[in-house]
């Protein structure tokens, strides 16, 4: 999305699990009421290992960020997952539908 902004990604090794920190903000005028992420896990190589989804039903402002952590299970350091990049962000149209169904019945 070109609203959507990610302002830092992250890969961390906790105690031996994989978890990406990704730091999303918000460049536009309106409030996100959720989205759906999609983040490639890259080799030393810049090659796509793998990918994770989310979907999240945090709400960013205008201009603010959010960090969300996702927790990768059947990766741990020997696995040589060194960066991470946004494949694809959506907004959540669920959110929407809902508020906007609210909106005609008024």
């Amino acid at each position: 999305m070109d609203d959507i902004e990610a302002t830092n990604i992250e890969i961390i090794y906790n105690q031996g699990e994989l978890q990406v920190s990704t730091t999303l903000k918000n460049n536009s005028s309106e409030t996100l009421n959720g989205f759906f992420i999609e983040i490639g896990l890259l080799d030393e190589n810049a090659n796509t290992v793998s990918t994770i989804a989310q979907n999240s039903e945090e709400t960013i402002e205008p201009n603010q960020e959010i960090t969300i952590i996702n927790n990768v299970v059947g990766f741990d350091e020997q696995t040589n997952i060194v960066n991470a990049k946004i494949v694809s962000i959506e907004k959540n149209t669920i959110q929407d539908t809902i508020d906007n169904s609210f909106e005609i019945i008024e």
